[in-house]
């Protein structure tokens, strides 16, 4: 009949194929670069973010070290770690000393301390005035910022993962700055942040604080590394044994527990995190952080209130019973509602576990006073941490670092 086709089958559309290949050549490349950022994107109190170390080092460069030490480039390096596998003991190894505070020569009475920033290590007045305190007998130690929560090193650190973070200082400032504090006769503490830290997490993201394989952030949008991490945990330990070579006296740690501050529930410290409580790991870590460092550098930390007055900290991973057992001295930073009363509270916690014949030395209380506050406020901070009692070592803190 005319005007009658017969059925020929479905129409071909060349274009489709073509189309179909595009997409799927798309979609890879999306999962590439969705796999490949996620070791960028972070999760914070403002929801998700991107953040590439190297695009905002290309954006915003660092002006070229001078230092004849300046540490190799750091895409020339292969991240070794090598630190053996410790054995892992969760009992706490007690301080070989006979006491719990080892007394150099040089540390004569009770502690009387100020704190130096990181930037007045290099820094000859600020130095020179801290010099100036011991020789009138107003202090006999001093405490240098070693380790910021930043993740910076004052000391040029050999260890691959600080160097390829860009961590160390080039200079052995510190060196000399604790050489010539010794040589005055003061007691010189170095301050290391543990677990905060916002250079290592950044670098190399697994040893972060991670949530749905992202890194976290807490409340101030800091990173933390993972005290359940073999990796950040030596990489810890390397950095205390540098320390004690320096020739400190003492090293104290800050942070030593897990975040507190944030959204916690959604933290994921990986599998072993099922076998080993927190407290068990802060335990760990210190019977490896004694290890590390040797027995002739004292080992001390600062404590949380909370821990003090109750015993426990769970959600931190600190336990008092450990922490004394373990630790030559306990700082702890007087928050700004402190009394006579609350601090005499938190001496008495401790003094049932401590020998009160040693308390005035073991407790040390921290007060922060700014510029303008200090000269006017000396006096009554160190009655607030001493009770008015002469032979109780006490410090003082000013973030600035001028005395």
């Amino acid at each position: 009949m005319s005007g009658y086709s017969s059925y020929k089958g479905r129409t071909t559309r060349k274009w489709l194929r073509p189309l179909l290949i595009t997409l799927a050549v798309l979609v890879a490349l999306g999962a590439a670069v969705f796999f490949f950022l996620q070791n960028y994107l972070v999760v914070g109190p403002d929801g998700v973010r991107l953040e590439i170390p190297w695009l905002d080092d290309f954006i915003n460069p660092k002006p070229p070290s001078t230092g004849k030490n300046s540490p190799p480039p750091s895409d020339e390096l292969t991240v070794i770690i090598q630190t053996p596998e410790p054995e892992i003991s969760v009992d706490p190894q007690p301080s070989p000393s006979p006491s719990p505070t080892p007394e150099p020569e040089r540390l004569v009475g009770p502690m009387r301390a100020y704190y130096l920033p990181p930037d007045a290590i290099e820094d000859d007045g600020r130095l020179s005035a801290a010099i100036e305190r011991v020789r009138s007998g107003e202090i006999n130690a001093v405490m240098l910022d070693m380790k910021p929560d930043s993740g910076k090193l004052m000391w040029p650190s050999s260890q691959p993962l600080a160097i390829k973070a860009g961590a160390p200082e080039v200079d052995d400032a510190a060196k000399r700055a604790v050489e010539r504090l010794h040589a005055e006769g003061a007691y010189v503490i170095a301050l290391f942040a543990c677990f905060k830290d916002n250079a290592i997490p950044r670098s190399t993201v697994s040893t972060a604080v991670k949530t749905s394989g992202v890194t976290w952030l807490d409340r101030n949008n800091d990173r933390w590394l993972n005290p359940y991490s073999d990796e950040a945990r030596w990489y810890l330990l390397d950095l205390l044994g540098e320390l004690s070579e320096l020739g400190f006296d003492e090293i104290a740690l800050k942070n030593l527990h897990f975040p507190l501050q944030g959204k916690l529930n959604v933290i994921d410290y990986g599998g072993v995190s099922d076998s080993l409580s927190k407290a068990d790991v802060i335990t760990v870590f210190l019977n490896e952080a004694r290890s590390a460092m040797g027995y002739n550098t004292a080992l001390s930390a600062f404590v949380e209130e909370k821990t003090i007055l109750e015993g426990e900290y769970p959600d931190g991973g600190q336990d008092l019973s450990r922490l004394t057992a373990q630790l030559d001295r306990i700082y702890y930073a007087l928050p700004q509602k402190a009394t006579e009363t609350s601090v005499e509270a938190m001496r008495a916690a401790l003094a049932a576990l401590v020998d009160p014949k040693l308390m005035d030395a073991y407790f040390l209380p921290v007060a922060t006073l700014a510029d303008n506050a200090y000269e006017a406020g000396r006096e009554a901070a160190i009655e607030l941490m001493t009770g008015g009692v002469t032979k109780r070592a006490w410090m003082i803190f000013n973030p600035s670092g001028n005395y």
